[in-house]
């Protein structure tokens, strides 16, 4: 068997796969044949004409002894044999930019319409730049990053971090994955009974239908594991020059903290020990402390004889604007609106904290004109032994 022959065997076996493959994918005939491409380049170059498995000389480039003839068509049987050993066969034919077109738009990824159409991504990029084509890449922008510092907590609070996908433009492994480098995450928060019922009913279903995959199940991380884990983490947030203490971190975390404050999603957990719930008609409140509780109690008997019109409890933020580190908000303990419509608001301070002092002393120079009275340790005494005593605050 000839040379010839055997490049037109190649051919042809090439071209079948080709037909095979465009037909299953795309249920497409195939656009160009690699017979008609040879017998082009053949004439192209003054090899005479191509016709199945016969070849007629004609006047070639080297005179009339047919050598010239000779010369290019074993130049072009070279060429197209190296294109046979690759993958794009460019000699012998190229992917029409619609068949490349059609499948970038239903695979969006270069290379995975590389790997189905048999070339390398890079390839499939460079033909799809040059019909520009090519999708931009997605880059996650400082206003993105704002939009989310701002409302990531308001829809991961509903526990529909999905919406806000969406809103965004991208899936809610990379919202989250976002959010925790911008440490805007948190753990302990509560799902809502709906939607845990909700969950479990899927889960279940899910189950019944698949099967259990195991992952963890059964499984214990080690003692030494969690430990090395344990030291790992601590030497991260003690080391000065590691992520998490970059003064761009430590600025994100305390924005998110200090907007968390003023939704009032999160308060300080500043309080040991047994925490005391007390409903007073409808109102619920769960106290830090028995001074509190006792506050209170004298409050709602006031409320009763008409010396306060009501009171409630840290349910008021004061925000400090100006401030962007360490106390930025203060919530006094209580709020109480007098009968004639003024408020006056009470701090039970059983002990002073450098950061409860911060926070008074912030109050007294972003609000001169708010009446704060602090029941410290002797005017707790004064007012449990005289119920009326802290009525003069209140006239």
């Amino acid at each position: 068997m000839s040379e010839m022959d055997d490049l037109i065997k190649a051919n042809r076996e090439w071209t079948e796969r080709l037909i095979a493959r465009q037909k299953a994918l795309h249920g497409q005939r195939e656009r160009y044949t690699r017979e008609s491409e040879l017998q082009e380049e053949i004439h192209a170059r003054g090899g005479g004409t191509y016709q199945g498995d016969v070849q007629e000389q004609g006047q070639g480039q080297g005179g009339g002894d047919g050598s010239g003839e000779k010369t290019v068509t074993n130049q072009i049987i070279q060429e197209a044999a190296w294109a046979v050993k690759d993958k794009d066969v460019r000699i012998m034919g190229k992917i029409n930019d619609d068949v490349l077109i059609e499948a970038y738009e239903r695979l969006g990824n270069v290379w995975k319409v590389g790997d189905e159409l048999g070339i390398s991504g890079q390839k499939v990029y460079a033909r799809l730049d040059k019909l520009g084509l090519v999708r931009k890449m997605n880059r996650f922008t400082k206003e993105d990053e704002e939009f989310l510092l701002l409302h990531y907590q308001e829809y991961k609070d509903r526990w529909d971090l999905k919406t806000l996908a969406e809103m965004m433009g991208r899936t809610v492994p990379f919202i989250s994955r976002k959010a925790k480098a911008l440490g805007l995450t948190s753990y302990g928060s509560k799902m809502p009974e709906d939607k845990r019922l909700n969950q479990g009913r899927i889960m279940s279903e899910r189950i019944k239908r698949e099967g259990h995959s195991r992952g963890m199940l059964g499984k214990h991380h080690s003692e030494e594991f969690k430990r090395k884990m344990s030291e790992r983490v601590r030497s991260e947030w003690k080391d000065p020059g590691s992520a998490h203490n970059t003064e761009e971190n430590r600025q994100r975390r305390s924005d998110v903290m200090h907007q968390s404050r003023m939704n009032g999603t999160i308060s300080s957990s500043y309080s040991i020990g047994k925490r005391i719930d007390v409903d007073y008609g409808t109102k619920h409140c769960t106290f830090r402390s028995t001074w509190e509780k006792s506050i209170a109690d004298i409050l709602e008997s006031y409320k009763s004889k008409g010396w306060v019109a009501e009171w409630t409890y840290e349910e008021v933020v004061f925000d400090f604007p100006l401030e962007r580190r360490g106390v930025r908000s203060y919530r006094p303990d209580f709020e109480i609106t007098k009968a004639n419509g003024d408020k006056v608001y009470f701090e039970v301070k059983g002990w002073m904290t450098p950061k409860g002092k911060k926070g008074i002393d912030l109050m007294r120079k972003y609000y001169a004109n708010v009446e704060l009275i602090i029941i410290d340790e002797d005017e707790y005494k004064q007012s449990v032994s005289e119920t009326d005593y802290l009525r003069r605050y209140c006239l």
